[in-house]
C-alpha cells in the first residue's frame, strides 16, 4: 500500500502565526483603551482561547510540522513561542521527552499507589486543573536561563517528574533559551513601552490564558491506560473548538503519527471508535487522582 502523503500546510501555518500575533496584539490595545470592564472580561477570554491555537502552533514547530524547511520551521516557532511567553528550545526538549515517557511513572499524575504520597499527587493534580502549571513555562526559561545549571538541576530532583526533565538540558540548550528569552524581554518590552499596553491588562490577559491552557493540559491523557503510545485518547469537541485547539482534541491520533501535521488529524481518526466528549472527561478530571489500575499496560 502506499503511504499517505501529508504535506506541511506551510502557507497557512504561517497564515495562522501571524494572524493569532497580530490578534493578539489588537486584543490587548483595545483592552487596554477601554473602561468597560465587561468589554475588557470579553477581550481577555477570546485572548485565552487565541492562546490555545497559539501554543497548538508551537507545537506544531516541536515536531517540524510548522515549515517543512527545519531553519524556518524553528524562526518562524519562535513566534508563537515568545507570544506564550516560553523558550522554544525548553518546549521541544520537554514534549520530546513527554513523547518518550507518555503514562510512565514521571507522567502518572492522575494514578497513585499506596506507596505515594497522596497529598504531594492531589497537591499537583489540582495544581495543573487551578492552572499553576501555567507558570512552569515562563519560570521554567527565566530560571534555565538565568541560574547555573547543575546547581539548579540539583535543587529539582524533588519528584520524579522534575528528576526526569531538568537533568536533560545541555549547555547548547542552554544557551539557545539565554537568546530566546532576550528575544521574549524585547516583545514584552515592545508591548509596554513601544505600544504602550497597560501592565495590568497583560497580567490580567495572561493569567486567564495561562489557566485556559494548565486547566486543560492533561485532558486528553487522564485515567488512560499505562502505554507509551495507547495511553492517549481522541476526544469530541465542538467543530469550533476543535479548530481552535487545532484538532489537539485527537491526541491519540498525534502519539500513534506525530509527524502528521494537525491538518489531517480527522482524517487519522477512527470514525467508528466510540469517543468520549472533550468536556465529560474534563469534568471527570475534577474528582482527582485514582488508586492505579491492577492491570498495567505495557509501556514500550
Amino acid at each position: 500500500m502506499n503511504k499517505p502523503s501529508f504535506p506541511v500546510p506551510n502557507a497557512l501555518n504561517a497564515a495562522l502565526t501571524l494572524g493569532v500575533l497580530a490578534l493578539a496584539i489588537i486584543l490587548l490595545e483595545a483592552a487596554t483603551s477601554a473602561h468597560n470592564p465587561v468589554l475588557i472580561g470579553l477581550a481577555g477570554l477570546v485572548f485565552s482561547y487565541l492562546m490555545l491555537t497559539n501554543y497548538s502552533l508551537a507545537h506544531e514547530a516541536v515536531h517540524g510540522k510548522l515549515n517543512a524547511d527545519a531553519r524556518l520551521n524553528y524562526w518562524i516557532g519562535l513566534i508563537p513561542a515568545t507570544l506564550f511567553p516560553m523558550s522554544l528550545t525548553l518546549l521541544v526538549n520537554t514534549h520530546d521527552r513527554h513523547h518518550y515517557q507518555n503514562r510512565a511513572d514521571e507522567e502518572m499524575f492522575d494514578y497513585y499507589r499506596a506507596s505515594d504520597n497522596r497529598a504531594l499527587k492531589f497537591f499537583t493534580w489540582y495544581g495543573i486543573m487551578l492552572g499553576i502549571f501555567g507558570l512552569y513555562p515562563p519560570v521554567a526559561t527565566v530560571l534555565l536561563a538565568v541560574l547555573p545549571l547543575r546547581p539548579l538541576q540539583r535543587s529539582l530532583r524533588l519528584t520524579k517528574s522534575t528528576r526526569a526533565y531538568a537533568s536533560r538540558f545541555s549547555k547548547d540548550e542552554v544557551w539557545r533559551i539565554r537568546g530566546e528569552l532576550a528575544l521574549i524581554i524585547a516583545f514584552w518590552s515592545f508591548l509596554l513601552g513601544g505600544l504602550g499596553i497597560s501592565p495590568w491588562i497583560l497580567l490580567l490577559f495572561y493569567g486567564m490564558a495561562l489557566f485556559n491552557w494548565s486547566t486543560r493540559q492533561f485532558v486528553e491523557h487522564a485515567y488512560t491506560e499505562l502505554h507509551l503510545v495507547e495511553g492517549s485518547l481522541d476526544l469530541k469537541h465542538f467543530s469550533l473548538m476543535s479548530w481552535v485547539l487545532l484538532h489537539r482534541e485527537l491526541d491519540l491520533s498525534h502519539h500513534r503519527q506525530p509527524d502528521v501535521p494537525w491538518l489531517y488529524l480527522p482524517r487519522l481518526a477512527s470514525r467508528s471508535a466510540p469517543r468520549i466528549h472533550y468536556l465529560a472527561q474534563y469534568a471527570a478530571m475534577w474528582r482527582g487522582p485514582r488508586p492505579i489500575p491492577e492491570v498495567r499496560g505495557t509501556n514500550s
